[in-house]
């Protein structure tokens, strides 16, 4: 038998000792991923996932969903898919110029939805109010559609799913035309989902034969507490205009109050004209200020009762 020196055996015996150790640390390590890791919950039931083909078909997915089996359940996560333009799985669809469509557009921000969004985890779910909230959002002329359905079904609650689809948003515009001798010229754009967020802003400018100028709009529905901004601005050759207001709007049926604030100012210089010369001309200046506020006690027996008071 061989012997060892002393070193050799103090390592023997350390790895010795060592191996009980990671073994142990180990299996606590795999004990603690299972405890932390969710428990699957076998009562739920998938109904729409997010990839699911039949999300581009509105009409017949809209119809084929009864939520009045779901009447009452509480309303659990809310997801979003926001659908490309052309659906890329659909062959008629799927080529060089579609595709660049796609990759060229911004989608529709799911915080864009969200502001949008009349129903809310936690609520008791209710059909007319998920029909409500999906009119709400086809009234937005960035959308091709919407609709919400049942994402996956508990035991004790109902996630919901909501389903958009974009179309494109950017309009440039440019004209040009020769008429009695008189040349005109227009040019602009307009986008009306700005960078997904649901904004809207036009620009532009013409020059014919009474006038020139440029202009500006802006528009942005969706600012806290559901208020509206809108802006434009033109300045020609004749003077120049401006208006602004905010509105919070009755958003949906049951809304309890409103309010608004318009203003309009203009400043122009009018000719008159006869025989195509100036025989006389004027200032005129127009300042408009509207202000009004508005309430309801909401939905009663199927009916909307509303009131508004306003000032000129």
């Amino acid at each position: 038998m061989q012997a060892l020196c002393p070193g050799t055996q103090r390592k023997q015996l350390s790895r010795a000792g060592f191996r009980p150790f990671w073994l142990a640390a180990a299996l606590l390590l795999w004990s603690f991923q299972i405890w932390a890791s969710p428990l699957p919950d076998d009562r739920c039931e998938l109904i729409y996932d997010l990839g699911d083909p039949s999300l581009f078909e509105f009409v017949e997915t809209r119809q084929s969903v009864d939520f009045g089996l779901y009447q009452g359940r509480a309303i659990g996560e809310i997801h979003y898919r926001v659908l490309p333009i052309f659906n890329e799985d659909d062959p008629a669809e799927n080529n060089w110029l579609y595709r660049a469509a796609n990759f060229l557009h911004i989608e529709t921000r799911e915080t864009t939805l969200e502001k949008q969004m009349i129903v809310s985890p936690g609520d008791p779910l209710d059909r007319d109010h998920i029909r409500e909230n999906e009119r709400l959002l086809r009234r937005n002329d960035y959308l091709v559609d919407a609709m919400i359905v049942p994402h996956r079904v508990c035991a004790d609650r109902i996630d919901l799913l909501v389903v958009v689809r974009d179309v494109w948003t950017f309009s440039p515009s440019a004209s040009a035309s020769r008429s009695g001798g008189d040349d005109s010229t227009s040019a602009g754009f307009t986008e009306s989902n700005l960078l997904g967020t649901g904004q809207r802003v036009a620009t532009g400018y013409f020059d014919d034969a009474d006038r020139s100028g440029h202009f500006f709009s802006y528009r942005n529905p969706l600012l806290p507490a559901r208020v509206q901004l809108n802006l434009s601005y033109t300045n020609a050759s004749d003077g120049e205009s401006l208006s602004g207001g905010l509105l919070r709007p009755f958003y949906q049926l049951n809304s309890r109050w409103s309010a608004g604030l318009d203003v309009q100012r203009e400043n122009l210089l009018e000719r008159i004209e006869e025989n195509d010369q100036t025989v006389n001309r004027y200032r005129l200046e127009d300042n408009r200020y509207d202000v009004f506020v508005g309430w309801s006690p909401g939905v009663q027996d199927s009916a909307v009762s509303r009131w508004r008071l306003g000032i000129t």
